[in-house]
């Protein structure tokens, strides 16, 4: 069994998103379309299910192969994100869906708590800094995990990471890094870039808020 699921571990990955999201928002349309009120208890089920799931694969290719892999960093990345970064999207997901579905059926705005992104001035500078807060926790929480569950370089001292020469080594030497790794060191230092760029392009909201266009 498990030899089977190593095989197909990729399409068992995207289909359980699939199916997730799928459902997600089929539950949330019987929520508002019909009132029905257990779904909240089954979207929690399934973001369970998910979860676990999601963990059962990365478990599987790990003791099998006894490697860490591109796929295990894929299935953690994943599972921080729908226990952080996730909750929230999903809120707004619910938020918007629930406005959606008032709107078609010609009832008031609802009263909802957790309001949509604002997509200009300053509330949108501060939505852009929240959420690559929340990349950056996610980040740090990432490196804590694989911490625990892969260890670091014999050579690795926290004190470097506050001295240039370690970044200066990480950017020119593949092999270079703070895990005994070298493939999770190497998508750990991808992800450090795009958390960079990431954050130039947040911050850039804060001295230059996008202005709403005005018609006419």
């Amino acid at each position: 069994m498990a030899e089977l699921v190593q095989r197909y571990l990729w399409e068992l990955l995207i289909a359980t998103e699939i199916v997730f999201w799928v459902c997600i928002a089929v539950f949330l349309l019987f929520r508002y379309v019909f009132g029905w009120r257990k779904a909240g208890v089954v979207i929690l089920l399934l973001f369970l299910a998910s979860l676990l799931a999601d963990i059962y694969l990365g478990w599987v290719d790990y003791n099998l192969t006894g490697e860490f892999s591109v796929f295990q960093f894929i299935v953690v990345i994943v599972v921080i994100y729908a226990m952080t970064a996730g909750l929230s999207d999903f809120r707004r997901l619910d938020a918007y869906i629930q406005r959606k579905i008032a709107h078609w059926k010609g009832e008031p705005e609802p009263q909802i708590s957790v309001p949509l992104p604002p997509k200009y001035g300053r509330e949108h500078a501060r939505y852009e800094r929240r959420g690559w807060l929340m990349h950056v926790v996610m980040f740090v929480t990432a490196q804590a995990v694989f911490f625990f569950l892969f260890g670091t370089d014999g050579q690795f001292s926290f004190s470097q990471l506050v001295e240039a020469d370690f970044y200066r080594l990480w950017w020119e030497d593949e092999r270079f890094g703070a895990y005994q790794d070298e493939t999770l060191n190497q998508l750990v230092k991808v992800w450090f870039i795009i958390l960079i760029i990431d954050g130039i392009i947040s911050l850039s909201y804060t001295f230059f808020p996008r202005k709403e266009k005005r018609e006419g």
